[in-house]
């Protein structure tokens, strides 16, 4: 296939980089807009940076730009080639500016989705991950407080993974978004990952904001065109559906009143052992376009090299060859 052939199918747009202060730093946000010419449909796909350092901030941004357009177009291979669309998602896909940093982004995305998905199968009572809970501890998120309403309670589960040197921070949120939900509070979710704990959980915090703003337009019942067309739509349902569980809010809720009658001892937080799942690693920087490659961006894809995405992207975008990594 010509690569550059396939992206000339499409017509990109972009909108100005919003900006706000957020959690000590700055947040760069925008959309990307992407249609056949024809202009017989259209999607939008949401990117963004944050960072201590604007300029950092904004070079993420940029990075994630470049990941959310070629996952686009491998996405629109894949379906090409018979892959089911709805399966499809962005779990795993990180971009940066070097081959090592993105393979390292990569790995920290997809054990942020993998180890959620331990820490809500526990709130709902599996014995298998509910050691994923032990290592709890209160966190301050009076700065999210203007953003998420009134706020019942946070704690936040940090690990480290030693090998990896990746810390990983899992923000829970109780909280009321709406001022109608005076009878129902719900769990906010957020996911961070760097080379310092305070870090992977300041990533947390604004990966909360996001997902409360997506579950609040969910619940408010504003799915126009615009907001069903938007490619991040499903993962605004998925956490919408968290958060109007009141079972898991429960188990929250105890889980709250359990940690913050423990006594600790120092000030180290209690990092929970996990064990790394298996994963390997795809370089798809040879899907970019020749003239999106001017940004100098190396875009990776971390998976299950068992499951159907991952075998589905190693057998169908493998013109030209793509590197491979198992961890």
């Amino acid at each position: 296939m010509s690569l550059d052939g396939t992206w000339d199918q499409y017509h990109w747009r972009t909108s100005r980089l919003g900006h706000e202060e957020l959690v000590g730093g700055h947040l760069f946000k925008g959309l990307l807009a992407v249609g056949p010419r024809d202009g017989s449909w259209l999607r939008y796909i949401p990117y963004g940076g944050h960072s201590s350092d604007p300029f950092v901030a904004v070079e993420k941004a940029v990075s994630e730009r470049v990941e959310r357009m070629t996952w686009f177009v491998s996405w629109q291979i894949m379906k090409g080639h018979g892959f089911d669309a709805a399966k499809y998602n962005t779990v795993g896909w990180a971009a940066h500016m070097t081959e090592v940093s993105a393979r390292r982004a990569s790995l920290g995305e997809y054990l942020e989705r993998h180890f959620l998905e331990s820490i809500i199968a526990a709130l709902l009572g599996s014995s298998d991950s509910e050691n994923i809970l032990h290592s709890a501890i209160e966190v301050d998120s009076t700065v999210l407080s203007s953003h998420l309403g009134t706020i019942d309670f946070s704690f936040h589960i940090p690990m480290y993974l030693a090998e990896e040197k990746i810390y990983l921070s899992f923000v829970i949120i109780g909280c009321r978004l709406r001022d109608n939900d005076a009878q129902h509070s719900g769990l906010v979710f957020g996911m961070g990952h760097a080379s310092r704990l305070d870090e992977a959980t300041s990533s947390a915090k604004v990966e909360a904001y996001l997902v409360a703003t997506a579950v609040r337009n969910s619940l408010g019942g504003k799915h126009t065109r615009k907001n069903t067309e938007n490619l991040a739509y499903r993962e605004a349902a998925y956490f919408s559906e968290l958060y109007s569980n009141p079972l898991i809010y429960g188990r929250a809720l105890d889980l709250f009143g359990s940690m913050r009658s423990k006594v600790h001892v120092n000030d180290q937080e209690p990092l929970v052992p996990v064990r790394v799942p298996g994963h390997a690693t795809l370089d798809l920087s040879s899907l970019q376009a020749s003239w999106l490659r001017q940004l100098s961006r190396r875009v990776c894809y971390t998976g299950n090299p068992d499951a159907a995405q991952f075998q589905a992207l190693l057998s169908v975008c493998s013109n030209p060859p793509i590197s491979v990594s198992s961890d």
